[in-house]
């Protein structure tokens, strides 16, 4: 059963209620009974055991059995990805979220093709909930967060934390030997470009607000291959610093 995560105040007397969204999964969906036991997640990444012990018609109560401290992702990588056309930023999001990326921050740039004028509201809503599906059945400590839609020239003028642009031109760090000299930072910020890339003028300016361009190996990625595996790579390096 994947977790479901809640909020401390739905919590007294060591019993949770459970409503909504996750009400109606766990009863409709999941034909869940009296006597099954559930797992819940709080803000603050503590797992809990619940069984249920009262199903009612828009609610059910749960009774707190066992609490489990887990340890979350010691580096928190932010995704700023370039829109891409189809249902590739879903796969984007959802995989993403599995990896274990901290948020996602949606970027438009000079290559972006989506047309976003009318549906952005409406798009961002639908990846929230990509996001938390992914999460729950991940397992994950915390939702992965979206961000609203952005410009490429606002957020590089906004970023103070180590930040990185990919890109695979040769005269850019590797991305694993970038990983490896700086010092372990707590949060760390990744660009990735549209179908095409950045264009030289925003690697220019990216460049020019102190964003460093990395290139990531011999073959040339599509973005949505780029924006799931660099994250992973570079969650892998930093966290592998923990064992040390």
């Amino acid at each position: 059963m994947p977790q479901f995560y809640i909020s401390s105040s739905s919590i007294s007397q060591n019993r949770c209620t459970i409503d909504g969204e996750n009400f109606h999964h766990l009863v409709t969906v999941r034909r869940a009974r009296i006597n099954d036991e559930v797992l819940l997640r709080l803000d603050s990444g503590m797992q809990l055991v619940g069984r249920i012990i009262e199903i009612g018609k828009s609610s059910l109560t749960a009774e707190i059995i066992e609490q489990r401290k887990t340890a979350r992702q010691s580096v928190s990588i932010t995704l700023c990805a370039g829109l891409l056309k189809g249902k590739k930023f879903d796969l984007v999001i959802q995989k993403s979220a599995e990896i274990g990326v901290s948020t996602i921050i949606p970027i438009i740039t000079e290559r972006t093709v989506p047309e976003l004028s009318n549906t952005a509201e409406r798009k961002v809503a639908r990846w929230k909930k990509i996001a938390l599906e992914a999460s729950k059945q991940s397992m994950r400590a915390d939702v992965m967060g979206i961000e609203t839609i952005t410009s490429f020239r606002t957020l590089i003028a906004a970023i103070a934390s180590p930040r990185l642009l990919a890109h695979p031109g040769r005269d850019c760090t590797a991305l694993r030997e970038y990983a490896q000299r700086i010092p372990k930072p707590s949060g760390l910020h990744l660009a990735i470009g549209p179908e095409g890339g950045f264009s030289e003028q925003e690697i220019s300016l990216a460049r020019a607000h102190g964003w460093e361009p990395v290139h990531f190996g011999l073959t040339q990625m599509r973005s949505e291959t780029a924006a799931i595996v660099l994250p992973a790579l570079l969650i892998y390096e930093l966290s592998a610093r923990d064992e040390d």
